[in-house]
């Protein structure tokens, strides 16, 4: 009876992530049978490197989800901070430095309105759509033109690439973008907070309660 009740437990717990699956080989096998070469390792691995950016983004808004609350100054954080870099390198500014700086600016916009909700208990839906606008007026304040980065640190994070060869044939092989390992390392990271860790669990309690 109790190892009847796990399996139930595993089953209604892991629907969504099975559905998921099952949706993206469907998808997957109709895209190979609609079009040609589509079946390919190389297929395959540019859907993450094409959106490992919005993955990594969409790893932090799923703490903020879980937890009950909701972010749409995302996109516009993440744009301030692509202007910032651009602009700071663009005037000498160590590529180190830059990062540093950006991390800091996003954790100080995210900290600022996660104080604005909790200790004003006003709603996370107005205090994120202000922070939108207001990120997208300091990237106008920065530069109203586009910038271009041609930093070499940067430019390597960019367009370094391992190459990726499980065969001899064409379709078995590929390429993994350097920027694709940082993905991997914050999903483990956030992984391991969310089940391993008590903010994880208090965090599960939080959205729960």
């Amino acid at each position: 009876m109790e190892q009847t009740g796990k399996r139930k437990r595993l089953q209604i717990n892991n629907i969504s992530l099975v559905i998921t699956i099952v949706l993206f080989v469907l998808m997957f096998l109709f895209g190979s049978v609609k079009y040609n070469n589509f079946l390919s390792l190389s297929t395959f691995l540019n859907l993450f490197n094409d959106n490992a950016y919005l993955m990594i983004a969409a790893i932090g808004a799923t703490f903020v989800l879980i937890s009950g609350g909701i972010d749409i100054s995302i996109a516009s954080t993440i744009a301030f901070t692509g202007v910032g870099s651009a602009y700071l390198l663009e005037r000498g500014v160590p590529a180190f430095l830059v990062i540093i700086l950006m991390l800091l600016a996003g954790i100080i916009v995210g900290c600022t309105q996660g104080a604005l909700i909790h200790y004003f208990k006003l709603q996370p839906f107005i205090v994120t759509l202000a922070g939108q606008f207001l990120m997208r007026g300091l990237c106008v304040v920065i530069s109203e033109r586009s910038i271009p980065i041609s930093d070499p640190f940067f430019k390597t994070m960019a367009l370094g690439k391992v190459a990726v060869r499980l065969g001899e044939a064409k379709a078995w092989n590929g390429k993994i973008y350097y920027y694709v390992f940082i993905l991997l390392i914050v999903f483990a990271v956030a992984v391991y907070t969310l089940r391993y860790t008590k903010f994880g669990r208090c965090l599960y309690a939080l959205g729960g309660g």
